[in-house]
C-alpha cells in the first residue's frame, strides 16, 4: 500500500501547478474542488476493498444463490439482497472516512498545498 499522505502531496503538487482538464471538464488550480477530488482518489481503495470483500462473501450466501436460481435480475439482487447487508459496513465507514478526510485536508493545508487563503 502506498502511503496516503505521500500520494496526496504528490497529486496536490502536480495539480496545483496546472489544474485538471479531462475532456470538457476543467478544474482550475485554485479551485475548492481540487482537494476534494484528490482526497477522494486517495481514499477510494480504503473503502472499496472491505465493501468488495463483503459483497463477494454475500454472493455465495444461500439467499443470493436462491434468488439467482429463481431467475431474479442482477440489479434486483443487488438492491434487495446485497445492499441491505452492507449498509452496516457503510454506516461504520462514513464517519471514519469523514474524520480522515478532515485530517488529510488539514495536513495538506499545513503544508500550503491545500486550499489557499482567499478561497478558504
Amino acid at each position: 500500500a502506498f502511503p496516503i499522505y505521500l500520494l496526496a502531496i504528490s497529486l496536490s503538487i502536480v495539480t496545483i501547478a496546472q489544474g485538471i482538464a479531462i475532456g470538457p471538464i476543467e478544474i482550475q488550480s485554485g479551485s475548492l474542488w481540487l482537494p476534494i477530488i484528490i482526497i477522494g482518489v486517495v481514499y477510494i481503495p480504503y473503502v472499496a476493498r472491505p465493501i468488495r470483500g463483503q459483497v463477494l462473501a454475500l454472493r455465495h450466501s444461500e439467499f443470493v444463490l436462491a434468488a439467482i436460481n429463481l431467475g431474479v435480475p442482477g440489479w434486483r439482487i443487488l438492491l434487495r439482497d446485497i445492499l441491505p447487508n452492507i449498509t452496516t459496513t457503510l454506516i461504520v465507514f462514513v464517519p471514519l472516512m469523514m474524520a480522515l478526510n478532515m485530517l488529510t485536508e488539514s495536513a495538506l493545508s499545513f503544508l500550503s498545498i491545500g486550499v489557499q487563503p482567499p478561497a478558504a
